[in-house]
């Protein structure tokens, strides 16, 4: 009889683990979905890639914001350090071996909060120098967030070959597919409400302080650049003071400004910094811009409020491209052919070429000026007229 007892004492307390082991992770995917999803549902009206394929990687790659990365060092998708990397740090074993075949501490990257590591997950996979290896994945129609878990496993971003049905089967269970119909403008903001506090065994955002906006008067106009909300920085203030200033989360600042890109960053006096997403091309205007001295695409973009990452696409350009000055970077229209330095010598000539015609012979001149026209569409005294 006390065998049976015990026996019956030992199965109960089974179910009572599998029970406790089994609620708490609905409990913890909630907590989680709640706390990330508008900043997934920003990233994918940003960037592409589908609400649903972030919050399912998040959730398995921290487990469930629990892991040591997520929790320690506000990493949740796993991204290493890589040899670009000069933020800060993090050290774990995980699948890095010397020369001696000995397995090493690997390095990844740690972030001021989890959000920047959600913004950096959307950057590294839309990076433009990794469009040979991921480019095909934003090509999916319809937020396809099935063939998006199939393709992340073909395109090398994942090794287990039951990385898509993890995915999928985690979308599928918390109805995480109904964030990728949801349109950015009845998105509520990312910042959370931090008075729901979560169980002390859940580790979200640790590093973030509570806090309570004082009310001080914003002293930045905010204006409009491209139907994009655009300040202009005083000089010196780094990214939370101004986001103290605004009343905003200051998340928010680095998810619309390509290099911006932490809390703590200074910025410089008259400096664009963009309040809400900057469209895809410029809307109203000049459709080119003729490159100054010591000027990048990122002072292009934020000069025009364009997305940087389209700039470049529209360009055929890639991020490791620099530009030079007299180079004709269309802000509207896609080009035919990237822009070269080497090529703005030979229009500059063909140009003079043609002057010299023109006053030679008088009765070409409208033939030849439409000639010109029609062949460089980026003319730079076609533009200057627009």
């Amino acid at each position: 009889m006390n065998f049976i007892r015990k026996h019956l004492l030992l199965l109960a307390l089974l179910c009572l683990t599998l029970i406790g082991n089994t609620a708490p992770s609905k409990q913890l995917a909630a907590l989680y979905i709640g706390q990330y999803k508008a900043i997934a549902v920003s990233e994918m009206h940003r960037t592409g890639i589908p609400a649903s394929i972030k919050l399912a990687q998040g959730l398995l790659e921290s487990n469930w914001g629990r892991s040591d990365l997520a929790s320690e060092a506000n990493n949740h998708f796993g991204i290493k350090c890589g040899s670009s990397w000069i933020g800060q740090t993090y050290h774990k074993h995980d699948d890095d071996y010397d020369d001696k075949g000995e397995l090493i501490a690997s390095c990844f990257r740690a972030y001021s909060d989890s959000y920047e590591s959600y913004i950096a997950h959307s950057d590294f996979l839309s990076d433009t120098n990794k469009e040979y290896r991921y480019g095909f994945l934003f090509d999916i129609k319809d937020k396809d967030y099935r063939k998006w878990a199939k393709g992340l496993l073909k395109s090398g971003y994942a090794t287990d070959k039951k990385y898509p049905s993890k995915l999928i089967t985690i979308i599928e269970q918390y109805k995480l597919y109904e964030y990728d119909a949801i349109p950015l403008e009845t998105e509520s903001p990312i910042y959370v409400n931090h008075s729901e506090e979560a169980p002390s065994s859940v580790k979200l955002d640790r590093k973030e302080k509570k806090s309570t906006p004082k009310s001080k008067t914003v002293n930045y106009a905010i204006s409009h650049n491209n139907e994009a909300q655009v300040v202009q920085a005083r000089g010196g203030e780094t990214v939370k003071d101004l986001s103290k200033k605004l009343k905003i989360n200051y998340s928010q600042i680095i998810r619309y400004n390509e290099e911006i890109t932490t809390a703590d960053q200074v910025l410089a006096a008259n400096e664009y910094v963009y309040l809400s997403k900057k469209p895809k091309k410029l809307k109203k205007g000049h459709k080119v811009h003729i490159a100054k001295a010591n000027e990048d695409m990122y002072d292009i973009a934020q000069a025009y409020g364009i997305n940087l990452k389209n700039l470049y696409r529209i360009n055929k350009l890639k991020s490791k491209d620099s530009i030079t000055e007299g180079m004709q970077i269309s802000l509207h229209d896609k080009v035919k052919k990237a822009p070269k330095s080497k090529d703005i010598a030979s229009r500059s000539n063909s140009k003079r070429s043609k002057t010299s015609r023109k006053k030679s012979t008088r009765s070409s001149k409208k033939s030849k000026s439409n000639t010109s026209k029609d062949k460089y569409l980026f003319d730079a005294d076609w533009a200057d007229k627009r």
